[in-house]
Parts: C-alpha cells; structure tokens; sequence
C-alpha cells in the first residue's frame, strides 16, 4: 500500500551522492521559511561545515527570531539534561546546532519515526516476512562486528532481536518457547537462497567462531543499490524512514520557520516531497 505521498519521495538507489560537503534548500510555505542543510557525514567532525552551519542558523535566527524558530535534529530527541558534547560525537556536524538553540532557547525537534512506525509501514507493502526480517537481522550485526568477529557479549541483544522479529513478523510457528536456533536457520536459509552466498554459519551457536566479511553484509543490506531481494528491503526502509521526517518536517514548517540539519541522502530524497507539497 503506497500513497502518492509516497512516491515523492525518491530512493536513494537512483541518486548518486554529490562531491560537495554540502546542499541547501530554502523554500518559503506563506510566511514561513525552511532551510535544509544537507551534510555529507564524516568519520569526524569537519570543522568547516561545523562553522558553515552555525553561521547560516545565526542568520536564520537573527531574520526570523529565537521565538519564531525551530530547530529540526537528526536522530531522537534528547533530554534536556543531555550535554550537548553527547550529541555532538554522535551526529558530529549536525549536532553543533544543539548547543546553539539552547542557547537562544530555541525549540528543538526530532522528527525520526520511531521502529515500531517503519517496521508497521514496511509490513504493509507486501513483502516477504522473511526477507524483512533478515534485512533488520543483518543491518543490526554490521553494527556490531569486530574485526570479522561478532562480539559474544552482543549475544543476548542478539537473542532478544531475533525473539522480536519473530513475534512481530511470525517468522516461524513456534510462538510459545521459540527455538533461536529455528529462527536463526529460516532467516540464514533465505539469505543463502537470495544471494548464492555463504555470508553466515549455518547455525546459531556458530556465529562466535564464524569469520564474517562485513564488507559483503553491508553491500548486500545497502539501500543505495536494488542489487539483491534484500537490498530492495533496504531501500524500502530507508524510503520508508525519509517519508516519516519529510512528513514531521512538513507539519512543522506549516506553523513555524524551521533550520533542518540532516544527512545530504535524506535531503536528497525528501526534496521533491517537501518542495511539492510546500507549495500547496
């Protein structure tokens, strides 16, 4: 079930990454102004698309003022209480509005949907079950591995991750006292099945010992290509995730002027849903 909402926004298969550090969109909805800065996220912090940033929310707050402003995150909404360092080493460039909103007393937002709305939107679109859930299994344990190895002490949030993907996705019959091992085999045999590859032990308790190419997992997971069955749930979720915060960014904008700070992907696939539907 798609909406035609849903097909403005653009999957970031088709696109190809720009060379700039950064893009910037700036529309007007009636009286209200967005600004979207896309950054292309490094390993660290860029000092220089740290500073472009600040500057460009210092005018947007000194045009439009700190009580008729808001500021729009990457990531969830942090409390109050968090130091704004946390957020700054985890989203880096993006992160070094918060400290300046605070500051100013500006709002701040998230507009990230949480799982339970992507894995409810994806579900819907009639997709193999198992195929969702290998897709989430997989993109969770590029996450977590080491130097080939997958982490033992990992193991439990492992567990816990293939417990709820079986009770949201029925992956196997089993619903009382499920075998990990059962789960674990139905999502591994479809991976095997889709990609002619051995990327994972054939059985739960292996996966310790097992020497993982994680660069062959993030390739296949990724939702910059449509190569495999499973790429195309990548790109599915991705979309799927860009709809929800063009969406909250939309609804925000339509009662404030709003300073976006994302990946330069998300704004890439969102633009022409936000421009289109700002213009209505």
């Amino acid at each position: 079930m798609k909406t035609k909402q849903f097909e403005k926004i653009k999957p970031l298969s088709r696109y190809k990454t720009p060379k700039e550090k950064i893009i910037i969109l700036k529309e007007k909805h009636k009286e209200n102004e967005l600004v979207y800065v896309g950054i292309k996220h490094d390993k660290n912090l860029n000092q220089d698309v740290a500073k472009y940033i600040r500057k460009q929310f210092r005018i947007f707050v000194k045009e439009h003022g700190a009580k008729n402003t808001v500021a729009v995150i990457e990531g969830p909404k942090l409390e109050d209480n968090t130091p704004s360092k946390n957020f700054i080493k985890i989203y880096r460039e993006s992160g070094t509005i918060i400290a300046l909103a605070r500051k100013n007393k500006i709002r701040i937002e998230s507009a990230e949907p949480d799982h339970r709305q992507l894995l409810g939107f994806v579900k819907k679109q009639n997709l193999e079950k198992e195929r969702i859930g290998l897709w989430i299994f997989i993109n969770y344990l590029t996450s977590i591995i080491t130097d080939e190895k997958i982490i033992l002490e990992k193991k439990q949030l492992i567990i816990n991750l293939l417990l709820y993907l079986n009770q949201v996705l029925n992956i196997t019959k089993q619903k009382k006292n499920p075998d990990i091992d059962v789960i674990y085999k139905t999502l591994i045999k479809n991976l095997q099945e889709k990609i002619k590859k051995t990327l994972l032990p054939s059985d739960f308790e292996s996966m310790w010992k097992y020497k993982i190419n994680k660069r062959e997992l993030i390739k296949i997971q990724s939702p910059t290509s449509e190569q495999t069955d499973i790429n195309k749930i990548g790109v599915m979720f991705n979309r799927t995730r860009d709809f929800f915060i063009a969406q909250k960014i939309l609804k925000l904008w339509q009662k404030n002027n709003i300073f976006v700070v994302y990946g330069m992907n998300h704004l890439i696939c969102q633009k022409d849903f936000l421009i289109k539907n700002g213009e209505e």
